[in-house]
């Protein structure tokens, strides 16, 4: 499943793919904000990344108006790995190289690209060449010790 939060900063973002989403047949969840009224990211990044740590299957998308809010608090829970990501190639290696399971965006991003990234993302496994998983290993365990 993949769910979907924002604040204020991102809501006009979440709601264009939303719509993109539902049209292409993405199952999704949405976690809100569900106005456009100013709130605190960390509310809905917390939202995503307890939903991501429950089900290793799930993936989230995290907006606020740089994406960098909700990286920062995404990164905080464990299993959980964001990565703010704005490139094409970007994702895809954000996705091989760093098994990235939470992907965030600037509010600023055109709707119909940011779906393109979102497909990326869904669609590009962790490569598990042995260099890639060692430093994957190497996250794991600085991560066990924070």
């Amino acid at each position: 499943m993949l769910y979907l939060g924002s604040d204020h900063g991102g809501f006009t973002l979440k709601s264009a793919l939303l719509s993109l989403l539902q049209k292409k047949g993405i199952p999704f969840f949405d976690v809100g904000t569900y106005t456009s009224e100013s709130c605190d990211y960390p509310i809905f990044a917390k939202k995503v990344s307890i939903a991501v740590q429950q089900n290793p299957s799930n993936r989230g998308v995290l907006i606020c108006t740089s994406g960098v809010g909700m990286s920062i608090v995404a990164n905080k829970h464990v299993g959980v790995y964001a990565g703010l990501v704005t490139t094409l190639t970007g994702v895809q290696k954000a996705c091989q190289h760093n098994a990235i399971n939470v992907l965030c965006l600037p509010g600023e991003l055109d709707s119909e690209f940011a779906l393109q990234l979102i497909e990326v993302f869904l669609n590009t496994p962790a490569d598990n060449a042995d260099k890639y998983q060692r430093r994957r290993a190497q996250t794991k365990q600085i991560e066990s010790k924070a």
